[in-house]
């Protein structure tokens, strides 16, 4: 069906199934596989012809914990093969550790389309610590309008212009005599920044 020779598909079948880990179960009816092993089956299949673009459709849907694991690590190993991977998928949490670029659709309306790391990045949220964070929320929040609440010995300060404020608030608590000993802008997880988003459009 995908126009290889008996020769040519034989070999490339012998090739999918040692890099999906199924091998070993060549010899067994598919009735018997786990829905995971069918799941790696069907990778197998879309990858018979050596594409260039594959497209999966809720590849992890249904599987458990360790199969999801399993077919996660087969689509890295596919992305250092430099092959182009669309995945369209609930499982946020499953997306976020193997993709590089996200697409966000609602409705049928193209919500942001932009790199991982840029749309977790949360520009109105700095995230401080100090070794005394009450006093430097006390300091803080008797100069600036900001929101800060106290998460271990960091503080999170929310702000929608973040960037204006940003320097002179650093320089108040260094001022203070406080000891910074991290500064970076807060990241949210893919969840919370597709639902941030997702909210907006309503």
């Amino acid at each position: 069906l995908s126009g290889l020779s008996k020769k040519e598909a034989r070999k490339r079948a012998e090739h999918l199934l040692k890099f999906t880990n199924l091998w070993e179960s060549r010899t067994k009816k598919i009735k018997g596989f786990s829905s995971g092993m069918k799941q790696k089956l069907k990778l197998c299949q879309a990858l018979i012809h050596d594409p260039s673009i594959l497209l999966l459709d809720e590849p992890t849907a249904a599987l458990d914990p360790i199969a999801q694991n399993q077919f996660l690590e087969i689509i890295k190993k596919l992305k250092k093969l430099k092959k182009t991977i669309l995945i369209s998928s609930h499982q946020l949490e499953n997306l976020e550790k193997i993709v590089d670029w996200v697409i966000i659709i609602k409705n049928g309306k193209l919500v942001t389309q932009c790199w991982i790391n840029e749309l977790k990045t949360h520009k109105h949220q700095l995230e401080i610590e100090v070794t005394h964070p009450k006093k430097v929320l006390k300091l803080i929040t008797s100069k600036f309008k900001v929101k800060v609440k106290i998460l271990d010995n960091k503080l999170i300060i929310y702000h929608p212009k973040l960037e204006k404020i940003k320097n002179k608030l650093i320089q108040l608590i260094i001022n203070s005599g406080e000891e910074i000993k991290l500064i970076q802008i807060k990241k949210r997880s893919l969840w919370e920044a597709t639902l941030a988003l997702l909210e907006k459009e309503k």
